[in-house]
């Protein structure tokens, strides 16, 4: 019997500045079953968040879905790769969430994808052990 371990899944994020020069490539290694539950939690609480700066223009509310965006994209890139892309965009909080949430969403609909998919494939193989 031979077992093999899935195919790792990557995407690219290039950092260019405004002169078209990449200035740093960011990996991300998605592993579905992993993050889905971190992206999920992250979501829900920037989608509160987002309710209470609807709700609620405030400077406190504003901070909070700051801080809300920031987790969600450290979700995806990790502490180090986040400060990284803050970093590039020189504390540009509104720049940043304006380019970077496209990649942040395609990379949170492949986690979901594949998590269900993986997700059927265990159930499938999955055989009740039967009692005698």
């Amino acid at each position: 019997m031979q077992i093999t371990r899935d195919r790792k899944i990557t995407e690219t994020l290039e950092l260019v500045d405004e002169n078209g020069k990449i200035t740093d490539k960011i990996v991300v290694n998605i592993s579905p079953m992993s993050m889905a539950q971190k992206l999920s939690k992250q979501r829900i609480a920037l989608i509160a968040a987002q309710k209470e700066v609807k709700e609620n223009p405030n400077e406190d509310a504003l901070g909070k879905f700051g801080v809300a965006v920031v987790s969600f994209i450290e979700a995806v890139f990790g502490t180090e790769d986040t400060k990284k892309i803050i970093v590039f965009y020189d504390n540009d909080y509104i720049g940043m969430i304006k380019h970077i949430m496209p990649f942040v969403e395609m990379i949170t609909d492949k986690v979901r994808k594949e998590a269900q998919k993986q997700r059927k494939e265990i159930l499938s193989n999955y055989k009740p052990i039967k009692r005698r």
